[in-house]
């Protein structure tokens, strides 16, 4: 008997129109490898992926990230909104009162039209560096800062008018490419048996063919061209001063027992040149640590070429300051210091050789008027310091009083680098060739809080460092600008020149008080101007004669100043006069060029050839008056002399003999405005004027060439100075005599003094 049974499905039974149930979800992800996007395959979003382990291709399984937009934010919005008014503005200097839609579909060949177009009417101007944020320390690295940053004032350009393009223009004809291969040059006249103090840099080779080394405006160099260029004769007289008119910097070789390496002075002299070195050089560059100097001289006895090389240096450095030119020395001791720096050379990693080349290159070849190799051994002795890391400000753990004494020398010894070759490099015309960078974090040196004396002593030693530096920081601004532009704007000029009459008052008055003359002091006061004080009283002027001992007069006037500190202060106050003086003397070029120091075209450019007048004269009263009679000071101020006495040269040469030559032959805007400027209606009055212009001028001229023949036993180029201003000042006296002649309205003729 067979059973049948039949299978139910009880949930169908139970449910029977319930759906079936749904497959799982797959699982998704936000991306896929690069492999499954190439292959356009689902990924699984595994590492590496099923795919990819499939395929055996498990190592091209990558996940690529994607980008993150960046948060809108306050100051992306603020930064966003500067740049388009940046490009903003660069549009419109570009092409003033253009719109986009019209520029839009133009090509380039087609912009570049139109910009040209539009440029006689708009000049465009390029940022001036002197408004540029430059890097360098902030208040916050100066312990002892009480005014703004130097480099923090920082504002937008303002357009330079067609006029000053054109003067401009005109100067940079001044400058040119020297030859390549030079018939003659720094080192051929030094090598020379006759050598004579003649370099181009500074001007005393008056040489009529083209100099061997580029300087710029700047230089004393622009100052004679413009002077032959305006004055025929002047070339006839200085050809003659182009002789050796001055003791040789080089002498008689020593004999070879001289020149031996191990060969020391006696102890006796060793150390009254060494404190001669410490008291009245390190005071201007303290390069070295002298306690430790002092220690090694004494105890230590080494024999290492560094050692031998430094010693040497400071050996040379003393005996200059202790005698005059004529003695010769020192030249013993450089050459013994050159022996041992030539077994080193630029490849040493030891400071004691980084000091040696730094006092040579800063100090002593200036001294020799050696300035071009000077100026390239400072430039390796820079790339030293950066290599030993003297331009990096590093963090230090734990406060010993030897770790500071490192820190503070190597803030020392890269700041007094810095300063020597400002002071080298102001008066070329040069660029600074990147003293200043936002690599250079190191700090400016500090003064230290003073416990007994000898360490008060140390910190007045180091006093005009530290107030150097910003001055320094200025310099190299304005170095760089003139160095761009032969001529700047007033307005960056006023600017630059209110930051540095606040740094001279900033100083504390033991530095600030070289401008108290015995006679009086020759300060300006608003818009009152030293010219214009001279033009009224010049019988007052020219009766004031040089007392028979200005350094006795000069140490009686400041008492308050201790003796170290006495010949620094003086330094720095020239420095400090000559850099105001280098703002404004491009405008006395463009004027001389014009045909007269009074032809200007405006009244603020009348403002600044006074100004220039006004600090020339001060200059030339507070050197003759103030300046002692020791080396270090007289070398100074013989150079500096050199610069303040060429605008009265310059002043001399380019007035006309009869001002109303000058009426009759410029009845254009520039006359009409001088004389309305000046309300003089009367051409009497006006010849006047020109004539009590010239008393003072020769008066200027006349104090400078006595303050060279004084100078004479202190400085090696002051026999050739003197020769220079005086023949340019008898050139000066002939030219009064002449008819006068209408002038080129350019510069142009000046090419063919290179020729």
């Amino acid at each position: 008997m067979y059973h049948v049974f039949t299978a139910r499905d009880e949930e169908a039974d139970e449910e029977p129109n319930k759906r079936p149930a749904a497959p799982s979800r797959r699982i998704s992800t936000t991306h896929a490898c690069t492999e499954c996007r190439r292959r356009k395959l689902r990924c699984g979003g595994s590492q590496p992926c099923q795919q990819c382990r499939w395929s055996r291709t498990p190592q091209l399984c990558t996940f690529a990230q994607p980008a993150r937009k960046p948060p809108v934010t306050r100051d992306l919005v603020d930064r966003l909104q500067s740049e388009l008014a940046q490009l903003s503005c660069l549009r419109e200097r570009l092409f003033p009162g253009q719109s986009i839609p019209d520029l839009l579909n133009l090509s380039h060949t087609q912009l570049v039209h139109r910009a040209l177009a539009l440029l006689p009417t708009q000049p465009s101007s390029q940022p001036s560096p002197l408004l540029q944020p430059s890097p360098g320390p902030s208040d916050a690295m100066h312990p002892y800062a009480t005014s703004p940053d130097p480099i923090s004032n920082v504002r937008p350009p303002a357009p330079a008018p067609a006029a000053a393009a054109t003067d401009s223009a005109s100067l940079d004809a001044l400058e040119h490419l020297p030859d390549l291969h030079p018939s003659v040059d720094e080192t051929i006249r030094r090598r020379r048996a006759d050598h004579g103090i003649s370099d181009d840099v500074n001007g005393l080779s008056l040489s009529t063919d083209r100099n061997s080394s580029y300087v710029g405006v700047s230089s004393i160099q622009a100052a004679l061209k413009v002077i032959f260029t305006i004055s025929p004769t002047a070339r006839a007289h200085v050809s003659s001063a182009s002789m050796v008119t001055s003791n040789p910097s080089r002498v008689p070789s020593p004999l070879p027992d001289q020149l031996s390496s191990s060969t020391l002075p006696s102890p006796d002299v060793a150390h009254r040149l060494i404190d001669a070195f410490f008291n009245r050089v390190h005071t201007l560059v303290p390069l070295l640590d002298e306690d430790a100097f002092r220690h090694t001289f004494l105890y230590l006895h080494r024999r290492d070429a560094p050692w031998l090389a430094l010693l040497n240096v400071v050996l040379a450095l003393g005996s200059l300051a202790l005698g005059t030119c004529y003695d010769h020395d020192h030249l013993l001791y450089y050459r013994r210091a050159n022996f041992h720096l030539q077994s080193e050379g630029f490849g040493s990693g030891h400071l004691d050789v980084l000091q040696a080349y730094g006092l040579i290159a800063g100090y002593y070849l200036h001294w020799l008027n050696r300035p071009n190799e000077a100026s390239a051994i400072m430039g390796a002795t820079f790339r030293m310091a950066s290599a030993m890391g003297l331009h990096r400000e590093f963090a230090t753990s734990g406060n010993d009083l030897e770790a500071q004494t490192q820190i503070e020398l190597r803030r020392r010894i890269w700041w007094c680098l810095f300063t020597m070759d400002t002071w080298a490099h102001m008066t070329t015309g040069r660029p600074s060739q990147g003293r200043m960078g936002t690599g250079v974090t190191i700090k400016i040196p500090r003064i230290a809080e003073c416990t007994n004396n000898a360490q008060y002593l140390a910190s007045l030693k180091r006093l005009p460092l530290v107030h150097s530096v910003r001055f320094c920081i200025l310099a190299t601004r304005i170095q760089d600008s003139l160095a761009a532009s032969p001529i700047l704007d007033l307005e960056e000029v006023a600017t630059v020149d209110a930051e540095l009459v606040q740094w001279h008052n900033d100083m504390p008055p033991v530095l600030r008080d070289a401008d108290q003359l015995p006679r009086g002091s020759n300060q300006e006061h608003g818009q009152t101007h030293i010219f214009e004080t001279c033009r009224d009283d010049v019988g007052s002027i020219l009766s004031k004669e040089p007392v028979s001992n200005p350094s006795a007069a000069h140490h009686q006037s400041q008492t308050t100043c201790p003796e170290i500190l006495q010949t620094p202060r003086l330094v720095m106050h020239w420095w400090y006069l000559t850099m105001r003086l280098l703002l404004y003397r491009p405008y006395l070029l463009t004027a001389s060029l014009r045909g007269h120091p009074r032809i200007v075209s405006s009244v603020e450019e009348s403002a600044a050839v006074d100004k220039c007048c006004s600090i020339a004269g001060e200059m030339i009263e507070n050197i003759n008056f103030s300046c002692p009679g020791e080396l270090i000071a007289g070398w100074n101020a013989v150079w500096l002399m050199y610069q303040a006495v060429m605008v009265p040269l310059l002043s001399l040469h380019s007035r006309r003999r009869d001002r109303s030559s000058l009426t009759e032959t410029h009845t254009g805007p520039v006359a009409a405005s001088l004389l309305d400027d000046h309300k003089l209606s009367d051409r009497g009055v006006l010849a006047s004027q020109d004539e009590q212009d010239k008393l003072v001028w020769s008066h200027q001229v006349e104090m400078a060439i006595r303050f060279f023949d004084r100078m004479s036993a202190f400085s090696i180029a002051a026999g050739k100075s003197k020769s220079v201003v005086e023949s340019l000042y008898e050139s000066s006296k002939i030219l009064s005599t002449l008819p006068y002649t209408t002038l080129p309205q350019t510069i142009s003729s000046c090419q063919i003094l290179g020729s």
